[in-house]
């Protein structure tokens, strides 16, 4: 058991994340793509309220032909469909961009923890910020310090 014990360490990648420049750059490209989807939901969903108070109005005057309020519950009704496909290619762009973005971060890390691992001799290293461990004894191998210097943070 202690053999095998010795062949365990673990690592904290929340610890290690933050120091790396491109994990920093690859949040922020993140955050303004967010922003920019955000901003241009905002603006269909304010043109999709003028058009549903526009309607509004014209529904309360008796004078409104039918056929015009008809034509205007059209729009409104392709205005929100509009919103709906918006919102769900935003979310699909937002997570092809995130896997972009974090993918060489995490090659880059898990190259880093593999190195330290095969020069330490272990033959498992255990995230524990990702990883449930159900008990780790006070003696298990920390690697994260090795994994920063390895990294050059």
């Amino acid at each position: 058991a202690t053999a095998l014990a010795q062949q365990i360490a673990v690592f904290d990648s929340s610890r290690v994340l933050p120091l790396m420049p491109q994990h920093q750059q690859a949040e922020q490209e993140l955050k303004n793509i967010s922003q920019r989807l955000h901003n241009e939901y905002t603006l269909m969903q304010n043109e999709f309220d003028t058009k549903y108070s526009d309607y509004q109005l014209l529904n309360a005057d008796p004078d409104t032909p039918a056929t015009i309020r008809e034509r205007r519950i059209q729009e409104i009704r392709q205005a929100d469909q509009e919103l709906q496909d918006f919102r769900k290619r935003s979310a699909e762009t937002l997570a092809a961009e995130r896997e972009r973005l974090t993918q060489p971060v995490t090659d880059a890390l898990n190259a880093a923890v593999a190195a330290v691992a095969r020069q330490a001799g272990y033959s498992v290293v255990l995230d524990v910020a990702v990883t449930p461990v159900a008990y780790r004894a006070d003696n298990t191998p920390d690697i994260t310090l090795q994994i920063i210097d390895r990294l050059g943070l």
